[in-house]
């Protein structure tokens, strides 16, 4: 704690680092890091719309109640979510389960009057739900909708099958690549930038495709802070060299990691 006069803690001081994360998504992680003496720098890769199938994800959502469990892998999917089941519904229906990837989908989930929401405790992804007491196996009979924007990994959904459930799919939203924005290169001429972060694998790939080609080369060599695994991985196949993964996948984690990074 800083005692009364003394100046404080500012362990990002002179660090300007990239958001990508879609603009209305970046409040907590920016504050975050001015109050730590930083720069962001705000780089949106993708934007959030309604859904491609509207009548396909309405119907989904109409089976609520009928379901054993409701999932929702993202603070997107959860709010985008939620307007469906809301304008179809009134209010969250009582009967099924509602399970959220990690804290930001929870909170979205509690605020909307769901007082019970299962979440892992500490890994915020597919792998971290799996581990949930009440997505073990066998889970035949039982049946769960996936709130989720259109496309993304198939993981949870056939490790579900695996064991015996049903699963359907709710693309609640749709991701599009940004048309306007800043742009990067005047965003770190001088004095440049320091490190990037990305919160899934699409906003990586399309932090490229907004990338001028004379600024892929040295962007693929900046540290770049991700949140999960899978995002790494895609990472390296795209040709970054400098990848850390945050300790949890969560604005709080990414700060953790950029605090690491700038550690002596």
């Amino acid at each position: 704690m800083t005692e009364p006069g003394e100046p404080p803690h500012r362990p990002l001081a002179g660090r300007r680092i990239l958001i990508t994360r879609p603009a209305e998504q970046t409040a907590v992680l920016a504050t975050g890091i001015r109050s730590a003496g930083g720069q962001p720098l705000l780089f949106p890769t993708l934007t959030i719309g309604p859904p491609q199938d509207p009548a396909a994800a309405a119907a989904a959502t109409r089976t609520l109640p009928n379901c054993t469990g409701a999932i929702f892998i993202s603070a997107n999917a959860a709010h985008r979510g939620l307007e469906l089941i809301q304008r179809i519904f009134g209010k969250p229906p009582p009967g099924p389960a509602y399970l959220a990837v990690g804290p930001a989908s929870s909170t979205v989930l509690v605020a909307a009057g769901i007082n019970s929401v299962t979440r892992p405790a500490h890994q915020f992804s597919s792998e971290g739900l799996l581990a949930l007491p009440a997505l073990q196996a066998p889970l035949t009979d039982q049946n769960f909708l996936i709130f989720r924007g259109d496309g993304g990994r198939e993981y949870l959904a056939d490790q579900l099958r695996q064991r015996g459930a049903t699963v359907t799919y709710v693309a609640c939203y749709h991701r599009n690549l940004p048309t306007d924005g800043p742009d990067l290169a005047l965003l770190w001429q001088n004095p440049g930038l320091d490190w990037v972060t990305a919160n899934s694998r699409e906003g990586l790939e399309n932090l490229l495709r907004l990338t001028p080609e004379s600024l892929q080369a040295p962007l693929r060599h900046k540290t770049l802070i991700v949140l999960s695994a899978a995002v790494a991985e895609r990472a390296r196949e795209l040709g970054f060299t400098s990848i850390q993964i945050a300790p949890e996948s969560s604005d709080a984690g990414m700060l953790a990691a950029l605090h690491d990074l700038a550690a002596p």
